[in-house]
């Protein structure tokens, strides 16, 4: 567990500590409970405010898109709700993907915070049904320079836990590999965990036996 930081009745931001809580994050990081100026009460990870990630209950950037969203009439629109979507999971502490991304220090860039309109400017809407925002670096955040409209098959490429592998200047998923092998995904990985080269497990027929490996696969 983290040491534990005296910061009740501190500043930070438009946020002011009250309490301390009993609860941590899965990293057991310390969490307080905090008062925004606007009078939201909080509970927020003691990191995130020491860093200055954290500074709001959020109402700022509400009342900044607010007005811009009623000229508009966005706020029930699909790229609204992926525009809130993407700001709640990196700055929402209790939201269930928080820790897969604000939990890990993604933060959407201050040109987007400021207004849906330059999210909107840089990004335009979606090119297709079902269109999703998708981070080209997954350890950087959101803006223009890392992001891209992408399919559901394309993000899920993507994904950190993604194993891509590359043979003869091609570069596929190994769900991509074994469909243009004719071979099933587990044929492949089996073959990569007994030891044997990308090259072996990518173009030996199927039962070939390896004497210095593990198995016949």
């Amino acid at each position: 567990m983290t040491k534990l930081v005296e910061v009740v009745g501190q500043r930070f931001g438009k946020y002011v500590v009250i309490a301390k809580s009993e609860k941590r994050t899965k990293a057991q990081k310390q969490i307080v409970l905090c008062k925004c100026d606007c009078g939201n009460e909080k509970e927020v990870i003691v990191n995130n405010l020491r860093s200055g990630l954290t500074v709001s209950c959020g109402c700022w950037k509400d009342a900044n898109t607010s007005k811009r969203l009623k000229t508009h009439g966005l706020s029930k629109t699909s790229m609204y709700l992926r525009y809130r979507s993407m700001i709640k999971r990196c700055y929402d502490l209790l939201s269930e993907e928080y820790h897969n991304y604000g939990g890990r220090g993604i933060k959407v860039c201050d040109r987007w915070l400021e207004s849906i309109d330059n999210y909107i400017e840089d990004m335009g809407k979606p090119p297709f049904y079902m269109a999703s925002i998708d981070r080209i670096d997954n350890n950087q955040g959101y803006s223009k320079e890392n992001c891209r409209w992408a399919t559901k098959k394309e993000q899920s490429v993507n994904r950190r836990a993604t194993k891509l592998i590359e043979f003869n200047g091609e570069t596929l998923c190994m769900s991509d590999w074994s469909r243009k092998l004719g071979c099933t995904k587990k044929v492949i990985s089996d073959r990569l965990k007994a030891g044997w080269t990308i090259e072996q497990a990518l173009t030996m027929p199927k039962g070939t036996v390896i004497r210095y490996q593990r198995g016949v696969i």
